[in-house]
């Protein structure tokens, strides 16, 4: 692709170490603890920049350096499969204050919608496997699958904990040419995306304290400021707002 997204980043800081927890045996008929062992790797990047590329220009999202610390965890052993999730990874990303122009807005739409947006891979074929008759050539032992998390279609077997948390944003939104048109605001932002034993992928997402202001200064606009703000559960309260909002 000619668009995507670039990091630059001046160092790197990796250290690991070993942890080890008594955890209930989830195979066992009477409560029986066992001890797990975990490696823990963590990665410090105290300076990155990010950039957007398109095909025509390239320009720079972060207005000041971010930190990031990404920390992953994950079971050492002979009964690692019976560890739920067995990949946790966590990332944490000081404040982050971004100038976005449309080019780049495309960007990290279809970076989102193409990847993480995305339809299950195979899913009919998995649903069709479980539906398999016991008699059947091809048949799968349901329990099996669910109890050891295995992908599917010929993948390794995981299931994971994958959390990105913010601390504080910033994001400017403007036109190719500079113009400031809106900007967003928030006091933290936490995305977690996982998938269980189940085989069924989850995203939830966390924010607080969020601010949406126009700034694009047209005079049409300039009763509306402030567009996010606390709106009261009636329906009269509601309806005004509706058409305050038309815009």
């Amino acid at each position: 692709s000619m668009s995507f997204l670039s990091l630059d980043i001046d160092q790197v800081r990796v250290s690991n170490y070993f942890s080890n927890l008594d955890e209930l045996d989830p195979l066992t008929t009477t409560p029986t603890y066992r001890k797990q062992f975990y490696n823990n790797c963590t990665v410090l990047a105290p300076s990155i920049s990010i950039t957007s590329v398109t095909a025509s220009s390239k320009n720079t999202l972060t207005t000041s350096p971010v930190s990031l610390t990404c920390s992953i965890n994950w079971p050492l052993g002979d009964v690692v499969s019976r560890v739920v999730p067995r990949w946790k990874i966590t990332l944490v990303l000081d404040s982050i204050t971004s100038l976005v122009r449309r080019d780049d807005y495309k960007v990290l739409r279809d970076i989102i919608y193409d990847n993480i947006m995305e339809e299950t891979r195979n899913m009919s074929e998995w649903i069709e496997l479980l539906n398999k008759r016991e008699d059947d050539e091809d048949y799968i032992d349901r329990d099996a699958f669910v109890l050891y998390g295995y992908d599917i279609k010929n993948g390794t077997p995981t299931t994971y904990d994958f959390t990105v948390n913010v601390n504080k944003f910033n994001v400017l939104f403007v036109d190719n040419e500079g113009g400031a048109n809106c900007e967003v605001r928030g006091d933290f932002f936490v995305w977690s995306y996982s998938k269980d034993k189940d085989m069924r992928t989850c995203m939830k997402v966390e924010s607080g304290g969020i601010c949406l202001r126009q700034k694009s200064g047209n005079k049409e606009l300039g009763g509306f400021e402030d567009l996010m703000e606390p709106i009261e559960n009636d329906e009269a309260t509601q309806d005004k707002a509706n058409d305050d909002r038309k815009i």
